[in-house]
């Protein structure tokens, strides 16, 4: 079992006692070991941070643990554990999955052999909470087809971005030198899908289609996978689709002012296709109660729905939904 200098895990945890000591296991059962391990823990109220702590002392690599004083939520808790990350390439861990043992080495091979890219995501299997396969995978639940996949590898990352989110945060491995492109991350982002948007305009994101590790899906998770069954999407209440929408606007609202920020030369195109993801966001925040109206807005903005939206899917939903 070999050990690298250049990477560090970045791990987060809040109230993780049933999980984590699994999924550290895991981590020092991998065939290329961490130089280190940063915990930053969220102020549990369980037996988390005992289990970090003992951890910390039997560790065959460095272990930090940070106990935040206050709550920070989990954007702003990886930011930080990945600001205190001292490796060459941060992978980041969520507290509750379990890493197969090749998937540091094989996510740290992607990014050496790819020098311009920013950083690397793989697929994951899904679990249950006793650890048994839930018989899919994690790009199915996202919807990450084959032909988004050659899109987002071949042609413009972006397009695939507008749509939706295809990088989750517990497959990820990015470069440490492109902190500051991605630094502070707005409130209104999850920590992942920020950082994704952050690196395909400044560098570019490669992936690979092994399943690395296996991603738990269970109640107690803050931020988990879809529903995985059409019926179970379309369940959603109206009330439901119409708060994610109004959150998705004010993302790419703050992603908007972001890129005036930064020296990112945003093409005309892309600021244009992001005002239109505002200005779509919000039509479906509000549709109204009327079957009929709901039907003239959805299939006069069929576009809008396959280019910023899952299509046809999407189109359903905001139709039948009650």
């Amino acid at each position: 079992m070999g050990a690298s200098k250049n990477i560090s895990v970045a791990m987060c945890t809040y109230n993780g006692e049933r999980y984590l000591r699994e999924q550290l296991d895991s981590i020092t059962s991998q065939t290329m070991l961490p130089a280190e391990l940063i915990i930053c823990d969220d102020g549990s109220v369980d037996s988390t941070l005992k289990i970090a702590e003992d951890f910390a002392h039997s560790s065959p690599f460095k272990v930090r643990v940070q106990r935040n004083s206050k709550n920070l939520g989990v954007t702003k808790n990886f930011e930080q554990a990945i600001c205190l990350s001292s490796g060459e390439f941060i992978a980041l861990c969520d507290q509750d999955d379990v890493w197969y043992p090749q998937k540091l080495a094989a996510l740290s091979a992607k990014l050496s052999a790819n020098p311009l890219a920013g950083g690397v995501f793989s697929n994951a299997d899904l679990i249950d909470e006793n650890s048994r396969p839930l018989g899919k995978e994690l790009w199915q639940a996202f919807d990450f087809s084959p032909k988004f996949q050659r899109r987002f590898m071949h042609s413009d990352q972006v397009s695939v971005l507008l749509k939706r989110g295809v990088v989750t945060g517990a497959t990820f491995m990015i470069r440490a030198d492109l902190r500051n492109a991605f630094s502070p991350i707005p409130s209104s982002w999850l920590h992942d899908d920020w950082i994704s948007w952050m690196l395909a305009l400044k560098s570019r994101l490669i992936f690979t289609t092994e399943r690395l590790l296996g991603y738990r899906v269970h109640s107690g998770q803050q931020a988990g996978v879809p529903a995985l069954t059409l019926r179970g999407r379309m369940s959603q209440s109206r009330e439901k689709e119409s708060r994610m929408s109004r959150e998705r606007m004010q993302r790419f609202k703050d992603l908007k002012a972001r890129l005036g920020d930064m020296h990112i030369e945003a093409s005309p195109n892309l600021i244009k296709d992001i005002e239109n993801v505002i200005r779509h966001s919000d039509a479906r925040a509000n549709l109204g109660r009327s079957y009929f109206d709901r039907l003239r807005y959805v299939l006069s903005h069929y576009a809008a729905y396959d280019r910023y939206s899952n299509g046809l899917r999407t189109m359903l939903k905001d139709i039948l939904q009650p």
